[in-house]
């Protein structure tokens, strides 16, 4: 596999040459870019020697399309460390050097292995741009709490390279199961209208759905999006948005899949919609409501196999989940406990039909990454 290492200028610049030096031990083929303050760490005949790397600077941006070149080379693109200027700029859409001129040029996902201070690292601005650069369907890594360079101990420690590596494994093995598949995902919560200004919805934000989209079309599966209601647009090859459960059946009917992820929090109900503004003429309304079609259970099972989403009282989650699995005819449930909404971090249970795979804890981000990495490893 070809992987482009591009290293800013932070102390944790050393760590980048252990993990180079790995990689080129375990057969991926190498080449490093060195910003400008990189250089104060870390030498280019260090990886040539160490990694057998091909090393390029800022000078070589004005040799050709080097940064072109570079971007459609590698397979996996790797910047360790990610400093707090090096992702300000990205996320602004700076390209002033080959770095960033790079990352600018890169048709895939870039993975960002952040490393600061602990205040640069909780700064609102920085989490703003990691938002950003998550939602261009850019990979940002954990950060880890530890010893740092200033004396103090605190958050925004970089992974060790052997971490790094690990992480770097899975992804090679995860783009090997997707890479080509055609996958539905969808998210968000339908909308049923009342009138034509009043509807009935639910709290669903969607983030576990973007999440999802991302990490799989970085993984290079072909993503078809399908948002409800206001949920935000995911990275995807297609894209469609939806208001009413019945809307979405309708469109999910007529896709093929390799996968679909239903992750949407679809309507159980649907009023019955009158056109115009209902008037305040009455003290209090009475809403009939009639019940939508179970779409799990009306989708054809020989198109694909389909991930269904439950949220489920604790004390009943795995009961539940299971009966729905089998109910519905689903070949996997992921099963979140009410009791994580509105909170930063989530649990989620991943059952198949056997039983449980796996139990995941984390934010919506890392636990989309595990979903998707358990099933292409399973």
């Amino acid at each position: 596999m070809k992987v482009l290492i591009g290293v800013s200028g932070s102390i944790a610049a050393y760590k980048s040459l252990i993990l180079a030096r790995e990689l080129f031990k375990g057969g991926y083929s190498l080449r490093v870019i060195l910003s400008r303050g990189a250089l104060n760490f870390v030498t280019p005949l260090s990886f040539q020697e160490l990694a057998g790397a091909k090393v390029f600077t800022d000078p070589d941006l004005f040799k050709g399309n080097t940064h072109v070149d570079l971007a459609r080379w590698s397979e996996i693109f790797l910047v360790v460390p990610a400093t707090y200027n090096l992702l300000g700029k990205v996320a602004s859409g700076l390209a002033d050097d080959l770095l960033t001129s790079t990352i600018a040029a890169h048709p895939s996902p870039v993975v960002f292995a952040p490393a600061m201070h602990t205040e640069m690292w909780e700064n609102p601005i920085l989490q703003r741009n990691i938002d950003a650069l998550k939602e261009a369907g850019h990979v940002i890594l954990p950060v880890k709490e530890g010893d740092l360079a200033s004396g103090d101990r605190g958050k925004g420690r970089m992974l060790e390279p052997e971490e790094i590596l690990r992480y770097l494994e899975d992804l090679r093995k995860a783009k090997d199961f997707w890479k080509g598949k055609r996958v539905v995902v969808t998210y968000g919560g339908t909308v049923e209208p009342i009138d034509d200004v009043r509807v009935i919805t639910n709290l669903s934000s969607g983030k576990m759905g973007v999440a999802l989209a991302t990490w799989l079309s970085f993984f290079g599966a072909h993503v078809v999006a399908v948002a409800c209601g206001s949920a935000p647009k995911a990275p995807a090859r297609e894209f469609y948005r939806i208001k009413t459960a019945r809307e979405l059946f309708d469109l999910l009917k007529s896709m093929e899949y390799d996968y679909l992820f239903m992750a949407a929090a679809v309507s159980d109900y649907r009023p019955n919609y009158k056109p115009g503004k209902l008037k305040k003429d009455v003290s209090s309304l009475i809403l009939n409501l009639q019940r939508n079609p179970d779409i799990l259970s009306n989708l054809p099972k020989d198109r694909g196999k389909i991930v269904g989403f439950a949220l489920e009282e604790r004390e009943n989650l795995r009961s539940e989940a299971v009966r729905k699995l089998k109910e519905k005819d689903v070949d996997f449930i992921v099963a979140n406990p009410t009791d994580v909404i509105g909170k930063d971090r989530t649990e989620a249970f991943l059952f198949d039909r056997k039983g449980l795979l796996k139990q995941l804890s984390g934010t919506k981000w890392e636990v989309a990454a595990e979903i998707v990495k358990k099933l292409a490893l399973e």
